[in-house]
């Protein structure tokens, strides 16, 4: 695919979308991308609070493996 449809499949998908939160994402990503701002910069106060929130589970080591996670999700999925 060449740049210019993979431009012209962005701007379809920018253009068809009524999400805000969507388009804010993609703002924000562009922008990181970019150089132009820091993520951290873009994202809200409640992502901010959840990944801190990570961080200290992760300092504290009160984290689960890759197996139990697909075991919680497959098991939430009834799979």
């Amino acid at each position: 695919m060449s740049v210019l449809e993979l431009k012209n499949s962005l701007l379809k998908m920018i253009v068809e979308t009524d999400d805000p939160l969507l388009l804010q994402q993609a703002i924000a990503f562009l922008s990181t991308m970019k150089g132009e701002k820091d993520w951290w910069d873009l994202i809200t106060d409640e992502e901010k609070r959840k990944v801190t929130q990570g961080l200290e589970c992760a300092q504290n080591q009160k984290t689960l493996t890759h197996q139990q996670v697909r075991l919680e999700i497959n098991q939430l999925l009834k799979k």
